[in-house]
């Protein structure tokens, strides 16, 4: 059979149907009407005569030659060798296009995943260096800033003086992302080895109202302030019976059913119940000292409060103290002593002044208490008992009238807020209660 040549290629041309040239072996070129050409070979397997497709000599539209007549009898040449060895090239080709395409595909799915990686290692960055910056400084300043507006200017110098003095020496330049219980125990350990405890349980509460803002912005995935309360408790005690002249002294609360059966021994009613209601409500001994009958409403309902006026607190607003059963019993024994007062705890000579400054620290004294037990440590026993408790941070200082309560914490429905301080402050009475029918 005579052999396609170069020449017999260059001049041929589409016709009204398609046409095949014949070359040698099966090889032969298919010329369609369109104008497109493509090389196909004849060959028999197992005595059945198969076509395959071998590849392009000129696409429709082009004169350009893709596939010259060399190569294509080079790759008819293969195929006879292919099946010389008894594989089928139809299948063969058939698995290779298999294969190029999983090979595409997989390229393009490793392309897919570098380019997330990279995306993802951009991300990191971008996070590594915005944490960077986000400093526990900076996030402290922004604390402040934040609520500064609902601080009286006394407040708010204490907040800042205390973290300059104590917190961003030690902490200050690093990121507060990398912050961990070991770090917050290593501030308030310094402090309580220098005799400390009150400034440290007072550098805690603010650490507690940063760390909490922090982690309602998500500059943080955790806080670790509450981790440390137990330990810092046990550690504060321990320090406190180091330095018991500390201001502020605060017994351990393991002392607590010791002081209750003293305290209910005192002879001085009026002084006696006036502890008893700071125990039971948190109170400052300054807000204990000057409440007023007319402060107290609801008292027969299910519901009674005591609206303690803003000009009576260390804040610009009023506070509202939720009363328990127990606090209710209280003020109701106290009205038979002192009703006809315009104070609840008149001073004894003078009825229309309040209480003396310092009754009430004298009658610890005169319990065994000097240097060891102080009107403010009864604030200060009770935020501890709380937090082991398990009670809520914010719930807790907003409780004690500290206004550090984050602004998404500030939008909180009040009527519910207050319903968990009254819980929780029932569930304190009911512990003292408890704490004194076991120690007598």
């Amino acid at each position: 059979m005579p052999r396609l040549t170069e020449v017999q290629l260059k001049s041929a041309r589409p016709g009204e149907k398609s046409r095949k040239l014949y070359d040698e072996k099966g090889l032969f070129l298919l010329v369609n009407p369109d104008g497109s050409m493509y090389w196909r070979v004849r060959y028999f397997l197992d005595g059945k005569e198969k076509l395959t497709q071998l590849g392009v000599y000129r696409s429709k539209g082009t004169e350009r030659v893709t596939m010259r007549l060399s190569d294509a009898r080079e790759r008819r040449d293969k195929l006879r060798d292919m099946l010389s060895r008894g594989t089928d090239p139809a299948a063969h080709r058939q698995a290779e296009s298999a294969r190029l395409k999983l090979e595409t595909e997989r390229a393009r799915a490793a392309a897919r995943e570098s380019r997330q990686q990279r995306r993802s290692a951009a991300a990191s960055e971008k996070v590594a260096a915005e944490d960077a910056k986000r400093t526990v400084r900076v996030v402290a300043e922004e604390w402040l800033e934040s609520y500064r507006p609902g601080w009286s200017i006394k407040h708010a110098h204490q907040n800042y003086q205390s973290l300059r003095d104590h917190v961003y020496p030690l902490l200050g330049s690093r990121p507060i992302r990398s912050i961990g219980t070991a770090d917050i125990l290593g501030v308030l350990q310094s402090l309580l080895t220098e005799g400390k405890a009150e400034t440290a349980r007072r550098v805690r509460q603010r650490l507690a109202g940063i760390f909490q803002f922090a982690s309602l912005r998500e500059y943080i995935d955790r806080d670790p302030v509450p981790l440390v309360a137990k330990e810092f408790t046990k550690l504060r005690s321990q320090a406190l019976k180091l330095n018991p002249s500390e201001s502020f002294a605060c017994i351990d609360k393991q002392e607590l059913p010791a002081l209750l059966r003293v305290m209910g021994e005192y002879p001085g009613v009026v002084v006696r119940l006036a502890l008893r209601l700071m125990m039971l409500t948190l109170a400052r001994t300054i807000e204990i000292r000057g409440a007023t009958w007319n402060e107290f409403h609801n008292l027969d309902t299910t519901e009674p409060i005591w609206r303690i006026p803003a000009e009576r607190m260390k804040a610009s607003r009023a506070h509202d103290v939720p009363l328990s059963p127990q606090a209710v019993d209280l003020l109701k024994e106290l009205r038979q002593l002192t009703g006809d007062c315009h104070h609840l705890f008149p001073h004894e000579r003078k009825h229309d002044k309040p209480l003396s400054e310092n009754a009430m620290l004298y009658a610890l004294w005169s319990m065994g208490y000097r240097g060891r037990m102080t009107g403010h440590g009864f604030r200060a026993l009770g935020s501890t008992i709380l937090n082991e408790a398990g009670f809520r941070t914010a719930v807790i200082e907003r409780a004690l009238a500290h206004e550090i309560t984050d602004k998404v914490e500030a939008a909180y429905n009040r009527a519910e807020y207050l319903q968990e301080r009254r819980e929780m402050l029932q569930w304190y009475s009911n512990y003292l209660q408890q704490l004194e029918s076991t120690s007598d």
